[in-house]
């Protein structure tokens, strides 16, 4: 099942770096296809993070599959954006 994602951040916050490169990463080992992640920078578009009303950052949203979920933080507990995100098996093994 595929998942879609936004990750909104904020510029060069160190907190925002670390999310960026921990969600990057694991986009990468996912199984092809099944994540599809789109990085909102607030800095550069406050507009979007009011509209979806986002008020702390980093912050990862899944708004597909329903019901739509956020994790705020830098992401870098690995399991547990996985267990956020329902990810398959294949891709924790993939991270391990």
């Amino acid at each position: 099942m595929k998942r879609r994602i936004s990750l909104y951040i904020a510029g060069d916050a160190p907190n925002s770096l670390r999310a960026r490169k921990s969600i990057t990463e694991l986009c990468e080992h996912a199984p092809k296809g099944e994540v599809e992640l789109n990085v909102v920078d607030i800095v550069v578009a406050p507009e979007v993070a009011y509209a979806q009303q986002i008020i702390a950052v980093p912050v990862l949203v899944r708004e597909y599959p329903p019901p739509v979920r956020k994790l705020i933080g830098d992401l870098s507990d690995k399991e547990q954006v996985l267990r956020f995100l329902d990810l398959s098996q294949e891709a924790e093994r993939a991270l391990a």
